[in-house]
């Protein structure tokens, strides 16, 4: 593992100002303690990972899904071969970049909920054990995409968790940065390390 691995943080909302980075991409900046750099999903191109270690696409606002128009684009990530996180609306983005399906809750799941982690599922991953309570902010969630293991649910959602081993890709649905910020790093030590 490089000793300080660049990470690149992409804004996934709609709106690129700074309300949404002080909302959604800061917290993760500030998780991570090291070099991260970031850019609005509008400007994130194949050449955007060029010098990173791995790429973490951000959450958004409750009722924000252009990202999901934007997805459909970056079928390219399945093969670029770099580590990557979903939090939230990054989780989605993941999820229907490599084939989960995206649904629209009934009732939006907001605030604070049980999340049992079974991290032990994955080599490398134990961590993530236990259950956590953690912030949610959802209106949608993704069904667990082929190749992908479920390493996290709740009462209200399935797929809480979701990692893919071989690749080092990962997605939380819900949003790690506030109370749970050690989960950020522990991905980034676990998709960077070279074995």
């Amino acid at each position: 593992m490089n000793l300080h691995p660049h990470i690149l943080v992409v804004d996934c909302s709609d709106r690129d100002d700074l309300l949404t980075r002080r909302q959604f991409v800061w917290p993760i900046q500030r998780a991570i303690h090291g070099l991260a750099s970031s850019i609005h999903l509008s400007r994130f191109t194949a050449s955007s990972i060029r010098g990173y270690d791995a790429v973490i696409f951000s959450g958004c606002t409750l009722k924000d899904n252009g990202f999901v128009s934007r997805a459909k684009k970056l079928g390219w990530l399945k093969n670029a071969g770099i580590p990557l996180l979903g939090i939230c609306a990054g989780h989605e983005l993941v999820g229907i970049v490599f084939g989960g399906k995206l649904e629209r809750l009934k009732t939006p799941v907001i605030g604070m909920e049980n999340v049992k982690l079974e991290g032990k599922r994955v080599p490398g991953l134990e961590i993530l054990g236990g259950v956590i309570s953690a912030y949610h902010l959802n209106g949608n969630v993704v069904s667990l995409p082929k190749g992908f293991v479920c390493v996290g649910h709740s009462p209200k959602i399935r797929n809480e968790a979701m990692v893919y081993p071989e690749l080092k890709v990962m997605g939380f649905q819900f949003h790690p940065e506030y109370m749970h910020g050690d989960l950020i790093p522990s991905f980034v030590r676990w998709a960077c390390r070279k074995d």
